[in-house]
């Protein structure tokens, strides 16, 4: 799934409606394209901790060259 508006995972709309499905679509698994659309750390940054709190999510990783986006997922995601 990409993340359409424009700061992706930063934006509060998007983490709603990611929020909403999700608890309407209780079973379904989002992969979240290229870390969220965290290609710029800093949209992760500001949402990483409201993403943790979504059941069933998912990163694709492909494209993501900022090494702090892939160390925030390391850090504050559940890797087991």
């Amino acid at each position: 799934m990409h993340l359409s508006k424009r700061t992706g995972p930063a934006d509060p709309e998007n983490l709603s409606d990611l929020q909403h499905y999700t608890k309407h679509y209780p079973k379904a698994q989002w992969i979240l394209a290229h870390c969220a659309r965290g290609f710029n750390a800093f949209m992760l940054e500001e949402s990483i901790h409201i993403l943790t709190g979504i059941p069933n999510i998912w990163y694709d990783t492909s494209a993501v060259n900022d090494i702090y986006s892939h160390y925030l997922l390391m850090k504050h995601e559940n890797r087991a």
